[in-house]
């Protein structure tokens, strides 16, 4: 009986670890930005930008089509 843990004291343990992961859930991309800085993975602002593929150029010997 000494060892014996009741729904009284689970629920509010339960309670506690759901908020604490709502909360990480609702600032889920600031969480992984954040974790993402102060490991050096992350692209920074310019990394972005950089990362992005280049824009296709149209061809330059042909027309472009009229409506």
């Amino acid at each position: 009986m000494i060892l014996y843990i009741g729904p009284d004291q689970v629920m509010p343990v339960g309670s506690a670890l759901g908020a604490l992961a709502g909360l990480v859930l609702i600032f889920w991309n600031k969480v992984v930005f954040l974790v993402s800085r102060l490991t050096g993975r992350g692209p920074g602002k310019h990394g972005a930008e950089a990362a992005a593929p280049p824009a296709a150029d149209p061809p330059q010997n042909e027309e472009a089509p009229r409506h």
